[in-house]
């Protein structure tokens, strides 16, 4: 029975698109190219996305070779209190990773993403605005419950060996994403020497400033879909990619403003978190002042 041998668990707006996209490029790991998969987060309940029965989860691996590590990316398993037990229960020897940020700046990602994604979906002039981040942050939304890591993390810890779990920060990826590629290899016990592309970075947050050319050069409406789909026949699948990530990535990312997290609201969330950022650092053994910092 091919399972995964390791699962990247979260935290979302942290990265995990990044990761699994590098870690897709090695010869020796098997990763399905559904991410998000949500099946130990939301197992035999209906879900409009993922997939939550076992034999349709189990067969998303049954093309990996025999030679290949095999593993999955669901950035809502860290989340998910019924998710460690759940994998807990399939996968005992399972190897884990999370890779962790800011959670003031994870969460102020999060909105903008969201955010984004509402004017996109906007469909007429009726349409209820979102509401304010720091409204959000007050009523401590799904948004800032995420980054409450301490207690995610512990009901792994509680539940897997420790040597079962590798904890990475945002940072690392920022300074030394191969380095941190790298050292994921070494910890799943493929082949260290091989280095991916992390030149890309993905799922890079912001507005657009022109909504118009944002619609047309992404998946998110049926124009860019179209594009892509009419490119298929003549294009080598390379080739599609390089135009897809380095050509229309690169115009999509230059048309993206990056608003910033106001100091008041920052200085707000540090003080919602400060306790589990505190217990947290004890947990990894990891110095997290920074986050700390106004």
């Amino acid at each position: 029975m091919k399972m995964p041998n390791f699962i990247i668990i979260g935290a979302g707006k942290s990265g995990t698109t990044s990761l699994y996209k590098y870690l897709q490029e090695h010869p020796q790991i098997f990763i399905p190219s559904m991410k998000e998969i949500y099946f130990f987060a939301f197992e035999g309940q209906p879900h409009p996305i993922g997939i939550t029965n076992f034999k349709d989860y189990q067969a998303l691996f049954q093309e990996a070779s025999e030679e290949q590590v095999i593993g999955e990316v669901s950035s809502i398993y860290l989340f998910r209190p019924q998710a460690p037990e759940r994998i807990k229960y399939y996968l005992p020897d399972v190897k884990l990773i999370a890779i962790l940020r800011n959670p003031a700046d994870r969460a102020f990602s999060d909105y903008l993403m969201n955010l984004n994604r509402h004017n996109l979906s906007k469909s007429d002039k009726n349409s209820k605005p979102m509401r304010d981040f720091a409204e959000l942050v007050k009523e401590k939304h799904y948004f800032i419950q995420i980054g409450f890591y301490y207690e995610q993390l512990k009901r792994y810890y509680d539940r897997f060996d420790p040597s079962q779990i590798k904890v990475y920060l945002y940072e690392d990826l920022v300074t030394d994403a191969r380095g941190l590629v790298q050292d994921i290899f070494r910890f799943v016990g493929v082949d260290d020497s091989f280095v991916p592309n992390t030149s890309q970075k993905h799922k890079v947050s912001g507005l657009p400033k022109n909504q118009a050319m944002h619609r047309l050069l992404t998946k998110s409406s049926p124009m860019g879909s179209l594009a892509i789909s009419i490119l298929k026949p003549f294009m080598p699948a390379q080739l599609r990619q390089y135009i897809r990530d380095k050509i229309i990535g690169g115009i999509v990312k230059q048309n993206l403003s990056r608003p910033q997290l106001s100091s008041p609201v920052r200085q707000e969330l540090i003080e919602i978190y400060r306790e589990d950022i505190l217990n947290l650092q004890n947990l990894i053994n990891r110095d997290l002042s920074t986050w700390l910092d106004g």
